[in-house]
């Protein structure tokens, strides 16, 4: 499946912004997307080859289509904000926070960055696609449950797809420091 881009103007690419505008909003938060390489599920699905992966353990091709993603999006904001002469858009680098995060874990009393907390399978991911978190299925005949980990504040993923609160927690805290939003007003 392709990354689909529009290239329209910021009006019909983003049609719900637009219709909030219309109803009267004019302040407005658009984050990104993380770095969709580094979720476990993905590196499982993705990783079987060395080559596709980076020094953090993430997929390459997963990370560089989110970084053009987020490029095409903060475009989009953009263009709405020279089409919307009343619209304020605070626009927040979730990527970078949370790359920062995975790069970073040890600093930030995080450990096993790329692993799921609440999972099947051990390192490095503790992540099975077959045996989701909570879950107990039989395998060839041996029965195994996804359980979660015993300190859920040192680990960055939850199940495979969702940060844990802890993570989470670094994220807002990040966010508030305003070094990773950028607000682009029409004053």
């Amino acid at each position: 499946m392709g990354l689909r881009i529009c290239w329209l103007p910021a009006i019909l690419c983003f049609p719900p912004l637009q219709k909030l505008y219309d109803a009267g909003a004019r302040n407005f938060w658009v984050h990104n997307t993380g770095p969709l390489g580094c979720l476990p599920r993905i590196i499982a699905t993705f990783g079987k080859d060395p080559s596709n992966i980076d020094e953090h353990g993430c997929i390459v091709l997963h990370n560089r289509a989110a970084t053009i993603f987020n490029q095409k999006l903060r475009d989009i904001c953009l263009q709405f904000l020279a089409q919307s002469p009343e619209a304020n858009i605070t626009y927040v680098d979730i990527y970078s926070i949370k790359l920062n995060l995975i790069s970073n874990s040890s600093l930030y009393g995080f450990h096993k960055p790329i692993a799921a907390c609440c999972g099947y399978g051990g390192a490095p991911l503790n992540f099975d696609n077959w045996v989701p978190c909570g879950v107990t299925k039989d395998l060839n005949v041996t029965i195994v449950t996804a359980n979660p980990c015993n300190n859920t504040a040192e680990h960055i993923n939850w199940d495979g797809t969702h940060y844990t609160e802890a993570a989470n927690r670094f994220v807002a805290d990040q966010i508030l420091t305003g070094n990773y939003t950028d607000s682009n007003q029409n004053n």
